[in-house]
């Protein structure tokens, strides 16, 4: 598996989805308050930058900007329609300051 250097702790604002393209493709990052969470950038149902949706800190969802579905961060599932197809989920881990992403 890849191992990819994504940026540094301070480059992700919390609970704001950030676009980041990488040697694994177009991904979006989100910073929580307990870590960090990957997942592809497009959205399965349509052609959408997840990145461009909302994140829900209560429940760890990510919402698509263009149909309203939403995504278990933790397991790319869908939650909410009309998206039937989970998205990929990436490893994230800290090292001192620089975010990694496994995949």
């Amino acid at each position: 598996m890849a191992k990819v250097v994504i940026g540094s702790v301070a480059d992700f604002l919390e609970n704001e989805p950030t676009k980041v393209a990488c040697a694994l493709g177009t991904l979006c990052v989100i910073r929580t308050a307990d870590g960090f969470r990957a997942v592809d950038d497009m959205c399965p149902h349509e052609t959408a930058s997840l990145s461009e949706g909302e994140y829900y800190d209560d429940t760890d969802e990510l919402e698509c900007p263009l149909h309203a579905s939403t995504f278990d961060c933790r397991s790319g599932e869908p939650t909410e329609p009309p998206a039937t197809e989970a998205v990929k989920v990436y490893d994230v881990s800290v090292e001192g300051d620089s975010v990694t992403v496994t995949g």
